[in-house]
């Protein structure tokens, strides 16, 4: 647990099932999903919540969750992303949800960081700012990171020769 902006955020590395990255490659091939208009070149799939490959490793992160950020959590939906070389995702924040998520399942340290943009509005006005305070995370395969989800963020370039393969998730409070 880390915090950035005056903002918790979890950070780690996961246990991934044995051929997770092959069977989430197998779910995008099977996938009629649109990619996001936010994303350049990426391929995302349907709803992976129930993937049974993939199930495992989501309740450990919802109950790394619960422990990290002291609440009860349950999953509302994943999916998987595919992130080509040269593609990325722009900006973006996710509505109706507590916390977001994202695991690697394939990656170099070049396919691209995730940026958690700085929230403060007073800061990004002034001069010093030219994103040098927003907080990079370097994919690693098994990495994951939590974030609430009102935190704006964006995957930059895939500067690698592979296609980064991450599931990513979002969790809503019980109660």
């Amino acid at each position: 647990m880390t915090d950035v902006y005056a903002t918790r955020i979890a950070m780690g590395i996961a246990s991934l099932e044995p051929g997770a990255a092959r069977a989430a490659e197998r779910l995008l091939a099977s996938s009629r999903r649109s990619p996001y208009y936010y994303a350049a070149g990426a391929v995302q799939s349907t709803d992976a919540s129930a993937a049974a490959w993939l199930t495992p490793t989501l309740h450990r992160l919802v109950a790394t969750a619960q422990r990290e950020f002291g609440r009860e959590y349950e999953l509302k939906h994943a999916w998987v992303n595919s992130m080509p070389p040269g593609g990325y995702i722009k900006s973006h924040l996710h509505h109706g949800v507590d916390l977001s998520g994202v695991v690697y399942l394939d990656c170099t340290e070049d396919s691209g960081d995730l940026v958690l943009i700085d929230p403060r509005p007073a800061f990004r006005t002034t001069r010093e700012y030219a994103r040098s305070q927003d907080a990079r995370v370097v994919p690693a395969v098994g990495g994951y990171v939590l974030f609430p989800s009102w935190l704006e963020h964006e995957v930059e370039p895939n500067r690698s020769t592979i296609n980064r393969i991450s599931v990513a998730f979002d969790l809503v409070e019980r109660g």
